[in-house]
């Protein structure tokens, strides 16, 4: 089984493109200032997401050995598998439970 590594996630909840279609509109005649909300908002948004994380053969070869030893390893065994291939625990938590999906899918 191949894993497929599909990881774009939001730090810190949802985040969602909200417009301000009625009601006041303080910047109504103000060119400039909605250029910068623009660009606050496009700021905020990159802030938001985190960056897509790239795996390695290596590191694709250890979940997948690990992966197919359980389906459902112990916060013990990912700490474990986190120090061997040098990512981080929560990305391998995220990982397995995306195979874990995509296994019962199948």
């Amino acid at each position: 089984m191949r894993f497929i590594i599909t990881v774009t996630e939001l730090e810190g909840g949802a985040h969602s493109d909200e417009t301000n279609s009625g009601g006041d509109n303080s910047n109504a005649g103000s060119v400039s200032g909605g250029a910068d909300d623009d660009q606050a908002r496009l700021r905020l948004k990159r802030k938001l997401q985190r960056n897509r994380t790239s795996f390695s053969n290596e590191q694709i070869d250890a979940l997948e050995k690990e992966f197919e030893r359980t389906h459902y390893p112990d916060v013990f065994a990912r700490e474990r598998l986190a120090g061997k291939i040098g990512l981080p625990e929560a990305r391998i938590q995220v990982t397995i439970q995306h195979s874990i999906l995509d296994y019962k899918n199948v």
